[in-house]
């Protein structure tokens, strides 16, 4: 195959997950959505990176910090549970 075919071929390619470039900035709002669908759903980062358009990664790192600022809020089911003295995590 030649290059011009090939190079065609890669340009309609479909894909899922864009590699490098600029990522989408997401607004607090929306980091806090993708925290809470986190929370409630357990939905793969790889699928909230899709949903709001950020790589996996990037929506994980999202989740993480948000994650703190929440901890005191959640429900002790949600974090830990302490059975005789013992901590155990979900």
């Amino acid at each position: 195959m030649d290059a011009a075919y090939k190079e065609e071929v890669e340009e309609q390619k479909t894909r899922l997950i864009r590699a490098g470039g600029a990522q989408a900035k997401l607004s607090v709002e929306e980091q806090i959505v993708l925290t809470l669908i986190y929370r409630r759903q357990r939905v793969r980062f790889q699928i909230l990176g899709l949903m709001f358009h950020v790589s996996e990664s990037q929506a994980n790192a999202l989740f993480n910090y948000w994650q703190k600022f929440f901890r005191d809020l959640w429900p002790v089911g949600l974090n830990r549970l302490k059975l005789m003295g013992k901590t155990k995590r979900f």
